[in-house]
């Protein structure tokens, strides 16, 4: 438990340090930042709920042709999967790829927020700490969503639609839940006939889906057997609060590039607290891609306020985050899978840097 608290508590001090350094400086940081947050994430051993899972998954697609290989669940994954087993590679290979294609997006979209380090700690608690090093397609597909998000956002890129509908569908050959980001598109500042065409596609791919039946094992798993996720509940809060501010007061927003999918968003998270309590790990998983909109909303709103008014809501959104890593591993039912945090670069029973030795 140590290393989280480590890195929330050392950028939590160095985000209160007075901002008088050069642009090349800031630079240099975030590159560490970048680096060392990959490390920690894609080097991890043996940390995560669904570690061996994924390693089991991996392991399927050793004696495998590429045709077997592409159609047994997630295409994108699948295909990852088989290519690093060709190319004689390991899991960590795997999780580093999916930690690349998680992280490059959001240090993007957090680096056009006005408080670079305090985005990053909203996002640690749960993005990068429970989603990216437990929920691997799932924090690659959300990377995919961030990624067209940030295309959305720049003012240099055109067919900003067509970039969106591209990077969602690289998303759902990751993981199939990123299906009900395609709906996003009906709060798109764009022609009624566009909109049309986007919805007719995304329920070709509904019905596809129901021809694979993909919602019935989703219905099976997650809302027959009751699985509960105790979290879901607070984390559900804890997203409707930005959630509720943009919804009354959008006119604040309203002028920003992303203002319409997070008007979007936060009528989807408002309606899944509706729900959260008799379908808690059905919302819990599909509104992990709308965590985001914590990342986009408190600098938002500091920057909102008037200027006595920004250090108090920074503190208090740091300590509202340090709160919720306190929580989390305190209560949850899975954080045992992560605690003590091990690295292959200094776990004791690993082999791996032998296996590296060796063959180089």
């Amino acid at each position: 438990m140590i290393s989280y608290f480590f890195n929330y508590v050392t950028l939590s001090f160095l985000g209160l340090i007075p901002n008088k350094f050069s642009l090349s400086l800031k630079r240099l940081f975030v590159f560490c930042l970048f680096v060392y947050l990959l490390i920690f994430i894609a080097l991890r051993d043996q940390v995560g709920g669904d570690w061996y899972s994924y390693l089991e998954y991996f392991d399927r697609f050793k004696n495998e042709n590429l045709l077997q290989a592409i159609f047994k669940n997630d295409i994108g994954f699948d295909l990852l999967n088989w290519l690093i087993n060709y190319l004689d590679g390991n899991i960590y290979v795997v999780n580093f790829i999916s930690a690349i294609i998680f992280l490059v997006p959001l240090f993007i979209f957090i680096s056009k927020r006005d408080y670079f380090l305090l985005s990053i700690l909203i996002s640690l608690p749960y993005l990068i700490n429970v989603v990216s090093m437990g929920y691997v397609r799932q924090a690659a597909a959300l990377g995919f969503f961030i990624f067209a998000l940030n295309f959305i956002e720049s003012k240099r890129v055109k067919y900003k639609t067509l970039f969106y509908i591209f990077f969602i569908s690289l998303a759902f050959t990751f993981h199939k839940s990123a299906i009900i980001l395609f709906f996003l598109v009906l709060f798109f500042r764009i022609r009624l006939l566009f909109k049309f065409l986007i919805l007719l596609t995304s329920s070709l791919l509904v019905i596809y889906l129901l021809n694979e039946n993909f919602f019935g094992n989703v219905y099976i798993r997650y809302i027959e057997s009751e699985m509960e996720s105790k979290g879901a509940l607070v984390r559900t809060i804890i997203n409707l609060i930005p959630a509720i501010c943009i919804l009354v007061y959008y006119k604040y927003f309203k002028n920003d590039p992303l203002s319409n999918i997070f008007l979007g968003i936060s009528i989807v998270t408002a309606l899944s607290f509706l729900f959260v309590i008799h379908y808690s790990t059905f919302i819990d998983r599909i509104t992990i891609y709308f965590i985001i909109l914590q990342v986009y909303f408190w600098p938002k709103f500091i920057s909102l306020n008037k200027k006595e008014m920004r250090l108090f809501i920074y503190i208090f959104v740091i300590i509202l985050y340090f709160i919720i890593i306190l929580i989390w591993f305190i209560f949850s039912n899975h954080s045992e899978f992560w605690i003590p945090y091990k690295s292959i670069l200094t776990h004791e029973n690993n082999n791996y840097i032998e296996y590296i030795v060796e063959r180089y």
